[in-house]
């Protein structure tokens, strides 16, 4: 068991890389052979030095030579290196990127609706964008450049030990008080780190709603509002960041400020060996090299931590996606059975305290058959509808299909007989050809024209220059609403689902509009188990049953005729909506207060 956390993020980032890793561990061994080729600098420095010293002048020119031609043949075969190991990592870098990203996206579009509801936009775009950049850094080249400075900074103490064993006790002992120093200025930048893509994620948020309501904001002439909310959100992450960056900035020099002291008094030491005769100059000259090696792996794993700790930061905001539960698969028969809808005191609330959307519903809805929930806004007809789709799970009661548990079922497999149309008409940004495709992956040319000509939008491929393979825009926007709306009932059309969910279809169209989709839905609609929500009574006139809903509450069931006989909620309703019952007559004065009255 993993039980500590850098282990955990270890075996993370191990998973993160596993089709990247032949990549990987070629760069290491290229960053081990960078390394060891700088080591050859100290057995070459003690020679020459000695050479320089000691020697003749002809010894000297020859030392010169021997110098700059290594010192050539090192700098040529690191820039070979360096170009391979830069291209290696750069397409590791991109494949974990691609992984990440699209175990992100399988993870989003799995969640729970409950779940997706309570995300912001660009919260969900920041960590998608900034935390799986930055993780990118951390499972390839911080990876690969911990190993390459680790093993050098090894290397390097290994080499001073055979040079001065002593003298590198003494070092092994400044280093430590440097890297303590450092530690404390680590943490606060790996904290910060996590607020920072926080707060990063929260402006990206607040500006992502005023641009996407963009409308709303110019009718309303809160662009003002608007600015000020983006500036507050946008000043917090800069006072932030401007604080971290000072804490950044000031660390590094004080630490090598530190080790300078440190290691310069260690040196101070060595010189009054020289002095004294128990060490040469060339000896320490070799040692000075080393020293300096050591110094700058060391600089180099410390400035490769700290990055590893920021890294940490968005793996955490990325990986606390990772960790939500999907949504419940209902593992089930994969062929969900046909028949009855029943509701039994079924019940539903969002979250664990307040009131309930939908309050004990008993129902049946027989197989084939139209039924029509019908209520003021807020009643609980649209949550009832997510209910029969599986969408979220009731609080209490049961819903049951031809008899059997809707829990119990396969989801998808649910799902996949139910056809579904929204108040609010979407479009994916792609072809028109491509948003019918998503009913019917395998339809024909033909099978797309004929759904058109279906839901009455055989006209939209007459006027657009390219028919179905022409782009529609992003969320369908050069179509109309009433267009988009009825390529959602083409859409409906091509899946020929057994059970129709249809939400508020045509709520915000146009009289014209609505008429088109009121047609083309009576056609495809026949012989289907179809349930409708709607606060327009003239919409359920031809339905089999009708359903009332106050308050979560089912208060009337029956035929059109039959509620407006009964002489109650549906019933002034209707009156309402056809402009009567509105005159100052004594006899008759029904207000909104009454229509949420408790109906006895």
């Amino acid at each position: 068991m993993l039980k500590h956390p850098m282990l955990k993020n270890a075996r993370v980032v191990l998973d993160l890389t596993k089709g990247e890793r032949p990549l990987l561990i070629a760069s290491v061994a290229i960053a081990l052979v960078m390394s060891a080729l700088y080591f050859t600098l100290p057995p070459l420095a003690k020679p020459i030095l000695h050479a320089f010293i000691d020697g003749t002048p002809s010894e000297k020119q020859h030392a010169l030579g021997q110098l700059v031609v290594a010192l050539a043949v090192l700098n040529v075969v690191q820039a070979i290196l360096g170009s391979a190991q830069s291209y290696l990592l750069s397409v590791a870098g991109e494949g974990v990127t691609r992984r990440l990203r699209r175990l992100l996206f399988r993870k989003l579009i799995a969640l729970p609706m409950a779940a997706i509801n309570q995300m912001r936009a660009g919260d969900i775009a920041s960590r998608w964008s900034n935390d799986v950049g930055i993780v990118q850094a951390l499972a390839t080249t911080n990876v690969v450049n911990l190993v390459r400075f680790a093993a050098q900074l090894v290397v390097a103490i290994g080499v001073m030990f055979f040079l001065q064993w002593q003298l590198t006790l003494e070092a092994i002992a400044a280093m430590a008080i440097v890297i303590v120093t450092a530690n404390f200025a680590m943490k606060y930048l790996s904290t910060s780190s996590v607020r920072l893509q926080g707060l990063r994620a929260n402006a990206l948020a607040v500006a992502a709603e005023a641009v996407a309501n963009a409308l709303l904001v110019k009718m309303a002439v809160r662009q003002d509002y608007v600015t000020q909310r983006v500036d507050e959100k946008l000043g917090e992450t800069y006072d932030l960041a401007k604080r971290r960056a000072l804490v950044q900035a000031t660390v590094i020099p004080v630490v090598n400020t530190v080790a300078l002291v440190m290691f310069g008094a260690i040196l101070l030491l060595e010189a009054q060996r020289v002095i004294a005769g128990t060490v040469s100059m060339a000896e320490l000259g070799a040692y000075v090299v080393s020293v300096g090696l050591l110094a700058t792996a060391a600089g180099q794993l410390a400035i490769t931590l700290n990055s590893v700790r920021q890294s940490l930061a968005g793996l955490s905001r990325v990986f606390a996606i990772m960790r939500m539960p999907s949504e419940a698969a209902h593992p089930g028969d994969a062929c969900a059975p046909a028949g009855d809808i029943a509701l039994e005191g079924v019940s539903m609330r969002y979250g664990s305290e307040g009131e309930f959307a939908v309050d004990g519903v008993t129902l049946t809805i027989p197989r084939g058959s139209s039924f029509a929930l019908v209520g003021p806004s807020g009643s609980g007809k649209s949550t009832l509808l997510s209910l029969l789709g599986g969408v979220f799970e009731a609080t209490s009661g049961t819903i049951t299909i031809g008899g059997r548990d809707l829990r119990t079922l396969d989801l998808d497999a649910h799902r996949e007989r139910i056809g579904y149309v929204s108040q609010e008409p979407f479009a994916f940004q792609a072809s028109l050809r491509e948003n019918l495709l998503l009913a019917k992956p395998d339809a024909t040319e033909d099978e797309l024209l004929r759904a058109l000509r279906a839901a009455n939008a055989q006209h939209i491929v007459e006027r657009l220059a390219n028919g179905l393979d022409s782009e529609i825009g992003e969320g369908g926007k050069t179509l109309s609403r009433g267009e988009r709306q009825r390529i959602a009932v083409a859409r409906l059309f091509l899946s020929d689902p057994e059970i129709v969910l249809l939400d508020e279809p045509t709520a915000s169209l146009d009289a014209q509009n609505e008429m088109l989709v009121k047609v083309a839905l009576d056609e495809i609609l026949v012989g289907r188990t179809t349930i409708l929500v709607t606060h327009r009574t003239r919409m359920v006139r031809e339905c089999d049953a009708i359903g009332v809903l106050l308050d979560g509450r089912l208060v009337e069931v029956g035929t059109y005729d039959e509620l407006c006989a009964a002489g109650g909620v549906f019933a002034t309703l209707d009156r309402l909506q056809a402009g009567e019952g509105m005159l100052p007559d004594p006899a008759f004065t029904t207000t909104l207060e009454e229509l949420h009255a408790p109906v006895h």
